[in-house]
This record gives structure tokens, C-alpha cells and sequence, in this order.
């Protein structure tokens, strides 16, 4: 049976405590699912959205969807610091895949189902792109969580009531596989997290790569 449940064990947020050291820490992004993240794992912090942000063009072909998901990451964690002298500062970015092709936050309802039309009795991939820079010494570091996911060959009524519900508004893909929109999967391989929008263990990776770069 398909585990929707997020649990982090108290290792990983001492881990994470410890790699930050009581650092200021500014999430630049607008997403709730990543603020609810970073309480869960017992973060202190500030939430900013990027001015810009939707209207950030990355310089990367379309035919290079992580790519282009991984500058615009950059571009956020680069607008994140503005202001802050000191502190980490992290940004992500999620992009939900079918068949080479992005499925964006939709733009209205109809769109939304349209996407879900698509993603039904499929397989897509979830790229989470993260950057985690030290504002102090102008470092950082970045990288990518991948997830495949399996939808179930889902009715259209059950579509329609889903997008009824409003959930899927703001979300890649339409979906949220940590709502309601768990009933839409049947499996998926690669961390829970990642498929919300933020990866603990790429954030652990990224801090212990800043790390070293003290050593």
C-alpha cells in the first residue's frame, strides 16, 4: 500500500539544526507546502517571494526542462538575497513532467483538467530543483530530487469533482499528492517530499556541501 505520510526522524533535524547553527535562514518562495516543510523539520525562518518570479525568463532551451527549472531557481535564491547581509537563504523550484513536456501550475480550471486528463493512468516525473546559498560568504550550492509517479486511470467525473475542490490551483501539475489529490496516485518511487516541492535530504546534501567549503 502506498505511503502519503511524511515522518523525519529527530537524527535528521538535529543533523539539520547542527549544519545551520542558528543561522538566520530566508525561504525564497511563496509555496505553503515548503513553509510547512520547514516548520515540520523545526526551522526558524523568514518567507520572501521573488518580485519577478513569474516573469523570469531562463536563458536554457525548453527541450532542457530541469535546466530551465534549475535557473530559475538560481534566479530566486539570487532575488532572496536581496536585503540580507548574512544567513542562508534557499529557494526551489517544482516541475511536473509527462512525455518531455512541463505541466505548469494551471491557469484556470479548465486548464487543470486538461493536465489531469493527461497525467491519468500515467507515468510523469517531479523535479525539484533547490539552491542553498550562504549569504556571508557569497557560496552555494545546488542540485536536484527526482520522483516518478503513477497515476491511477482516473474517471473525469472524478477529475471534475477534484478540480472543483480548488486544489489543484496553484500547484505543477494540478495535483497534490499531500491533499486530497493522493487518490489521483497508485505508487510513486524517489522521497514524498520532493513531489510537495521540497526534498529534506537534497537540503542536507546541499548544507553539508557548504560545509566543506570551511574546511
Amino acid at each position: 500500500m502506498t505511503d502519503f505520510t511524511i515522518t523525519y526522524s529527530d537524527e535528521l533535524i538535529n543533523r539539520i539544526a547542527s549544519l545551520l547553527d542558528n543561522r538566520p535562514v530566508r525561504l525564497a518562495s511563496r509555496s505553503p507546502r515548503r513553509r510547512e516543510i520547514l516548520k515540520r523539520l523545526g526551522i526558524e525562518f523568514s518567507q520572501f517571494t521573488p518580485n519577478s518570479e513569474d516573469e523570469f525568463e531562463p536563458d536554457v532551451p525548453e527541450s532542457d526542462p530541469v535546466a530551465r527549472s534549475l535557473a530559475m531557481t538560481k534566479h530566486k535564491a539570487a532575488e532572496g538575497c536581496k536585503g540580507v547581509n548574512s544567513g542562508i537563504v534557499i529557494a526551489a523550484d517544482t516541475i511536473v513532467v509527462l512525455d518531455s513536456r512541463v505541466l505548469f501550475k494551471p491557469i484556470d480550471r479548465a486548464d487543470a483538467i486538461s493536465h489531469l486528463k493527461r497525467l491519468a493512468g500515467k507515468d510523469h516525473y517531479v523535479h525539484t530543483s533547490m539552491v542553498v546559498r550562504d549569504v556571508d560568504r557569497s557560496l552555494e550550492e545546488c542540485g536536484t530530487s527526482d520522483s516518478r509517479v503513477t497515476f491511477r486511470d482516473v474517471s473525469e467525473a472524478a477529475i471534475l469533482d477534484y478540480v472543483a475542490t480548488g486544489e489543484p490551483d496553484d500547484k505543477a501539475g494540478a495535483y497534490g499528492i499531500q491533499g486530497m489529490g493522493k487518490f489521483l496516485v497508485d505508487k510513486y518511487t524517489g522521497h514524498l517530499d520532493n513531489i510537495i516541492g521540497f526534498p529534506a535530504y537534497l537540503f542536507v546534501e546541499l548544507l553539508e556541501g557548504l560545509k566543506r567549503h570551511q574546511v
